[in-house]
């Protein structure tokens, strides 16, 4: 599952789901053309529908980090999830440091870090 928060990069003539591994109301029944089409037409409902769909995804995420938890397994779980939101393992400098200060580290101690520590780049 996917957080979108911009509705312009929305393909307008995309006719598949908004996420294609979400299982949410929005996802099972509007596709990325209809949702492109209310957002380029300044309808509310767009930003309705993309809201509903990106608080079924935090809560499919929070369910994950809490079975992660229970599990012990947790930080393999952020490592996984990293790799999915960074597949080019290019993590914000402030990220790493942060996580590392939790105990879970992304990176060997090798690897090169990217962006400054206040800047959120990757």
């Amino acid at each position: 599952m996917i957080v979108i928060n911009d509705l312009t990069r929305l393909p307008p003539d995309d006719t598949g789901p908004l996420d294609s591994n979400c299982s949410c109301e929005v996802c099972m029944r509007y596709t990325r053309a209809y949702i492109h089409s209310l957002a380029n037409n300044k309808m509310q409902a767009a930003s309705t529908l993309l809201s509903l769909h990106n608080v079924a995804y935090m809560q499919q995420l929070t369910l994950g980090m809490r079975e992660a938890i229970r599990e012990q397994r947790f930080p393999a779980f952020v490592r996984a999830f990293m790799a999915v939101v960074h597949p080019d393992g290019c993590y914000p400098t402030w990220l790493v440091d942060a996580l590392e200060y939790a105990g879970i580290p992304l990176r060997s101690s090798a690897a090169t870090q990217v962006g400054s520590a206040g800047d959120g780049q990757a």
